[in-house]
């Protein structure tokens, strides 16, 4: 269940950590068009040359702005934001009080038990959108190279079935460089994504090992000799991992918000022009600039003025 209430503290808790990331990314890009190209999630491929379709050598092309995989995450946008939609106007200390047990009631709390069983699977299965989606963690990974004062990477791709491409990454390297990143540089975010990316937790979600006894989440993958398992967590436990999992999720948006007015706005004086940087290092190295256009309203980039 989602409380207004806490998703309102969750958040303003977070949001000062997003403003010092969009500080230091904006100071420390090595090229000032590099967090625009983080924006458009900026791409190298090797594709079938389309302006000579029988040819046999792949040709090298770049890519600005949304893709199959931005839709993606658009669509999983959608779905996240219905049903944060559905909130609830009572505050979760109320919620809590409101179920103590009563063996008066003990057929209503049941109820409402089933009820919070089946709520938190739907969000068991957003959890998983979130920290599992391919664009929100290549963008963070981009966001936090930046802030390393490492370049764009224009070759950040996650490793898929079959042979992996060069330059690629899996999803648990790029979540590695990403948490010892924000470890170094913005503690206090690191924190939070430590509280809610819990490995155990996003494993027993994914392989269904978890069973739930009660208002309690027992996991399957409980490994006693390991440090830090875990046997389970409560459902308020789940309440409160949930809301911070959402406004990460949420400020990570606003941020991009962010970045784009202020890409817009600058660029105002240059006729709304921004130069960039393309860097391929597969599989040759080569370096070159080129210019992006922006429009009013939509504030998206593309190489030719007029279409986009």
């Amino acid at each position: 269940m989602l409380f207004s209430k806490l998703i309102i503290e969750t958040e303003k808790e977070v949001e000062q950590y997003f403003d010092t990331l969009f500080d230091m990314a904006v100071k420390n890009q090595v090229h000032s068009g590099d967090l625009l190209l983080v924006m458009e999630g900026a791409l190298l491929s090797r594709e079938k040359d389309y302006d000579n379709p029988d040819a046999v050598e792949l040709k090298n092309y770049y890519n600005i702005g949304k893709g199959l995989d931005g839709h993606c995450e658009d669509t999983n946008y959608g779905f996240i934001a219905e049903y944060v939609n559905s909130t609830e106007n009572e505050s979760f200390e109320d919620y809590k009080k409101a179920i103590e047990f009563d063996p008066v009631r003990s057929h209503e709390l049941r109820d409402i038990t089933e009820g919070e069983s089946i709520t938190i699977q739907i969000e068991m299965l957003i959890y998983l959108k979130i920290w599992e989606g391919e664009t929100f963690l290549k963008k963070f990974y981009q966001l936090l190279r930046l802030v390393n004062r490492e370049e764009y990477d224009w070759h950040c791709t996650v490793n898929g079935f079959g042979k992996a491409k060069q330059g690629s990454l899996s999803r648990a390297e790029l979540l590695s460089f990403i948490k010892s990143q924000l470890e170094t540089h913005i503690p206090g975010l690191s924190t939070s994504f430590n509280e809610c990316h819990v490995p155990q937790v996003r494993n027993a979600i994914s392989h269904s090992q978890y069973a739930i006894i009660g208002r309690d989440i027992m996991f399957n993958n409980y490994e006693p000799e390991r440090e830090g398992s875990i046997r389970g967590i409560s459902f308020d436990d789940w309440t409160d991992m949930f809301h911070r999992t959402l406004a990460i999720f949420h400020l990570y948006n606003k941020l991009f918000r962010r970045i784009r007015l202020y890409y817009y706005e600058s660029s105002a004086e240059f006729r709304h022009k921004k130069e960039v940087r393309v860097n391929r290092i597969f599989p040759e190295l080569h370096s070159f600039h080129l210019v992006l256009h922006t429009r009013p309203i939509f504030m998206d980039w593309g190489p030719s003025p007029d279409n986009y």
